[in-house]
């Protein structure tokens, strides 16, 4: 795997690229000169960690032939306010609900 992570706008706008093109906008958040025109590196790190676990699940599900109806993860994340400030506590919350029989 490989990404370029480029600064697009002062302070902290970046562009983020993977190998086929594909690009994610990443800003810091307002509280220290964010402009909010993309998801906070924090942000994408609680979403990447509830799309990986999501990813395992729907295969099991796959595995076990059950094909859900509705299938969404609420993320519930808390930081410690400090610089570096790591999260203390990441609640992931499942809904999933199976096809009508």
């Amino acid at each position: 795997m490989k990404l370029e992570l480029n600064r697009i706008e002062k302070p902290y706008v970046f562009e983020l690229e993977n190998e086929s093109g594909t690009i994610c906008k990443i800003d810091s958040s307002k509280d220290i000169g964010g402009k909010n025109k993309g998801l906070t590196p924090m942000e994408l790190l609680a979403g990447a960690l509830a799309a990986c676990i999501s990813i395992d699940v729907l295969m099991i599900l796959n595995k076990q032939q059950i094909e859900p109806k509705i299938y969404a993860v609420s993320v519930d994340a808390t930081k410690k306010n400090s610089v570096p400030s790591p999260f203390e506590k990441i609640h992931l919350i499942f809904i999933i609900a199976p096809e009508s029989p």
